[in-house]
């Protein structure tokens, strides 16, 4: 049995170990990927002296190379117990380029410590006195010899002591396995890196600024109440982050260890509710105004975060603004984040850029804010295929959107579906499945494959009993001659033309909705409309 050994490294040890060719980098490892800030933030942890994690060492024979890690080129000589690096080799790398004497003054590497604000700086091309280059830091003679250069206080002379002793002397935790079976090695790495679940950014933020009272608002409670409020679907946590972050600042991909004063609870608590309160807007306008009456019919959920920032800003909008951010809401979801270099996070980055913040003046910023969103997308849709349907895909949430606007009726009943039957039947679900049936299209291959062939029928508790369920009924209305008025209006709600009854109705249906969708996502995108913005923006009083 496999049985590794507890051990642990100082520092000096390890890269002394590095240095002279010791530790290897396996062939299953990937490339050393860190930048400046992860080599910066490691130091400072050391300093601290914060746990940075244990290492996973491999030891085993290894031949006479020339060794590369990270910027460091190292003449390893053959060993018989040398220690390969199975689990560390970004935390290793870093210590083993940053604290080298030479490598250690250039590129992501180049660090120094400032003694006055005690921290870790990118090291500058002149540096003052008080500022040690790191490698300098960490060699006892060359410290010495820059303290005999410097005219340093007596006190920085002991806090760089300090320092150097902190940092020489700092014990990682190893486990040492001793196999020649690369096998062993390949499925330990594998199972450390893709088993188990690592917290998500939305459960690192919630960490980092929780608040002692169980009674204040969280990520979980405003899910919640959301859902709770609205039938809009569960919004995952990290959507509600980004959300939380845009309406305090555009970029919503930054560093959120230092969002909030630690001190100002009155101000974590502020930003909360102002998630809230903007996510229901946005929220109310997205099922009200723009036709996507769930989560799960959303293009893209970062369409969502634009629109809390904009509704933090402005939470009175009038009727023309509303039109206009309607029209900016769809030509953004027809051209996807595609439109933009960098993809989502760079979309709704230059996004939420372009809502300003009222100032002195809400209307005319307002008004600036929506221009400059329209401004950013292509005046003519994007050419989508509205004939295919993969679920979780943006154009089968648009296609389903399409489809909603119809108002589609139950079958049995007659009435017309409401957001709240959406709501229950999807539930946790994170698409629109449990409410999109696919059509019994019989020998029709390319409709029973295609996005013609579903329908959104959500469930709903019937008084009495029926023979046919809701999918069999509508089935049943499609074969008659003569519909009546009800039924005729049952079948329009779900995409079936007055010449498709009694004939093909399969293939005129699958033309019928193809066709809708495209009208459906230009109809609300206005894109041959001016865009002029609200008349509230012009003084009327100073015309003659």
């Amino acid at each position: 049995m496999l049985r590794p050994s507890a051990t642990s490294y100082t520092i000096e040890a390890l890269i002394e170990h590095a240095w002279s060719g010791q530790i290897r980098v396996p062939s299953f490892q990937r490339e050393f990927r860190w930048g400046f800030e992860d080599v910066r933030r490691l130091l400072d942890s050391i300093s601290h002296g914060y746990p940075i994690g244990n290492l996973l060492l491999w030891q085993r024979p290894a031949a006479a190379q020339k060794l590369s890690l990270g910027q460091l080129e190292v003449e390893a000589p053959a060993s018989q117990q040398a220690l390969w690096v199975v689990d560390g080799q970004q935390r290793l790398t870093s210590l083993a380029n940053a604290l080298h004497p030479e490598v250690g003054r250039t590129g992501r590497f180049a660090l120094s410590y400032d003694l006055q604000k005690q921290e870790f700086i990118k090291a500058p091309q002149s540096p003052a006195g008080s500022q040690v280059p790191l490698p300098v830091l960490f060699d006892l003679a060359e410290l010495l010899r820059w303290f005999s250069q410097s005219a340093l206080d007596p006190q920085l002379v002991e806090r760089a002591n300090r320092m150097t002793q902190q940092i020489r002397q700092y014990v990682i935790p190893a486990y040492i396995v001793a196999s020649n079976d690369e096998s062993v090695l390949t499925d330990i790495f594998d199972r450390m890196n893709n088993y188990g679940k690592r917290l998500t950014r939305a459960e690192v933020f919630s960490a980092l600024h929780s608040d002692a009272d169980s009674n204040d608002w969280t990520f979980q409670r405003i899910v919640r109440e959301i859902h709770d409020a609205t039938a809009f679907g569960y919004i995952d946590e990290n959507t509600v982050l980004s959300a939380l972050l845009a309406t305090r600042g555009p970029d919503v991909k930054r560093d959120i260890r230092t969002e909030f004063d630690e001190a100002n609870a009155d101000e974590r608590r502020a930003a909360y509710q102002n998630t809230y309160d903007s996510l229901r807007r946005a929220i109310d306008f997205l099922q009200r105004e723009a036709g996507v009456p769930h989560l799960t019919f959303l293009p893209y959920k970062y369409l969502l975060v634009v629109l809390a920032r904009y509704f933090a800003f402005y939470p009175a909008t009038d009727a023309r603004s509303i039109e206009l951010l309607r029209r900016w809401f769809w030509r953004a979801a027809v051209a996807g984040p595609e439109h933009f270099r960098g993809g989502t996070p760079n979309a709704a980055r230059v996004l939420c850029g372009k809502i300003l913040s009222p100032g002195s003046d809400p209307v005319r910023y307002r008004d600036e804010s929506i221009q400059s969103l329209l401004r950013s997308l292509p005046t003519t849709p994007a050419p989508r295929n509205y004939t295919s349907f993969q679920a979780s895909e943006a154009t089968a949430k648009i296609f389903l959107c399409s489809l909603w606007s119809r108002g589609p009726r139950d079958p049995i009943t007659g009435e017309e579906f409401s957001i709240e039957d959406l709501g229950r039947s999807i539930g946790s679900y994170s698409t629109a499945s449990p409410v999109v049936q696919r059509l019994p299209v019989g020998e029709h291959v390319a409709v029973r494959r295609s996005a013609g062939s579903r329908v959104i029928l959500p469930s709903r508790r019937h008084a009495g009993t029926h023979e046919m369920s809701p999918m069999s009924r509508l089935v049943e209305l499609t074969a008659r001659d003569q519909p009546s008025v009800t039924e005729l209006d049952i079948l329009r709600s779900h995409g079936f033309s007055l010449s498709s009854t009694g004939g093909n109705v399969w293939d005129a249906r699958a033309v019928e909705v193809a066709v809708s969708a495209e009208s459906f996502v230009k109809r609300l995108g206005g894109y041959r409309l001016e865009d002029t913005p609200s008349l509230s923006r012009f003084n009327f009083d100073d015309l003659d």
